[in-house]
């Protein structure tokens, strides 16, 4: 009878099994029918760390991810920190822009988070303690505020940038997102990434500063269409798209046979793409 239950158990399991087995996702794009998987500031909004932590960065890369967005602002010092928000006050114990601020001025502030104790980080740090960071894609969405000399301010964060990735490889994989005039700096110094234009939400207008700038891509937010990836696809432009914050909006952006998903939840994408990583123990 317990030989019995053994077997009827296995064959139910081995079939339940089946029935879940992955289903193949072929993808018409630019990235050999591959998708690249990038947290939303980490592991996303949802997490218990906050975006842009060290923890929430470096997890996300643990299990499967290609890598991680993150948000990056300056400091009067040109120190390029992992931030969102213009104003410091509403998430972290710190107050006033980054930009107005020296690094020692804001080295010790900490979010506020469910979890104690997690400081703004700069990328200098970041990087340092990233496992061969070279071998991951890193999207930087770089916050220009409202400054004096505003063009000198870009030239300062192109600069900073180029240090950044060529002290840590960066170059092959860093993707920076920007306005076309941050962008057109960012090659005037010479700076070596994969650029993409995500000032617009109407792709032929994209396309045509994308084209014009020598850009690598376009970036827009989950709303885009299937047909607008095609045209930007025909213009040899990958397609990064962003605001991928369920589970059905991943699989959306998955059916527009995009290039780059940046997403809120990870994991459930990863499992779907067959690439989560089950061993990794998420903090």
């Amino acid at each position: 009878m317990r030989a019995t239950s053994i077997i009827i158990i296995s064959i139910i399991t081995i079939a339940f099994l089946i029935s879940c087995k992955r289903e193949k996702i072929e993808l018409d794009n630019l990235n050999n029918g591959e998708v690249i998987v990038l947290g939303h500031g980490g592991m996303g909004t949802f997490y218990k760390y906050p975006r842009n932590s060290k923890e929430s960065i470096i997890s996300v890369m643990g299990i499967g991810a290609e890598g991680s967005e993150i948000d990056v602002q300056m400091t009067k010092d040109s120190v390029l920190v992992a931030f969102h928000d213009e104003e410091m006050n509403l998430t972290t114990t710190c107050k006033n822009r980054i930009c107005d601020q020296y690094w020692a001025d804001i080295d010790d502030c900490v979010f506020h988070s469910v979890v104690r104790y997690v400081y703004v980080l700069n990328l200098d740090y970041l990087f340092s303690v990233i496992t061969q960071p070279s071998q991951h894609y890193f999207s930087f969405d770089c916050k220009i505020p409202d400054v004096e000399n505003k063009t000198e301010f870009m030239r300062r964060f192109a600069r900073a940038i180029k240090k950044h990735a060529t002290k840590y490889n960066l170059t092959d994989k860093l993707i920076i997102e920007g306005k076309v005039e941050f962008l057109e700096i960012l090659k005037e110094q010479n700076v070596s990434a994969k650029l993409f234009v995500t000032q617009t939400a109407d792709m032929d207008q994209a396309i045509l500063w994308a084209n014009t700038i020598g850009a690598y891509g376009v970036g827009f937010g989950s709303s885009i269409t299937k047909e607008d990836v095609k045209r930007a696809h025909d213009n040899n432009l990958f397609v990064m798209v962003w605001e991928a914050s369920t589970d059905a909006q991943n699989i959306e952006a998955l059916k527009k046979n995009v290039d780059i998903i940046q997403t809120d939840k990870p994991i459930p994408l990863l499992k779907k793409l067959g690439r989560f990583n089950r061993d990794y123990p998420i903090p």
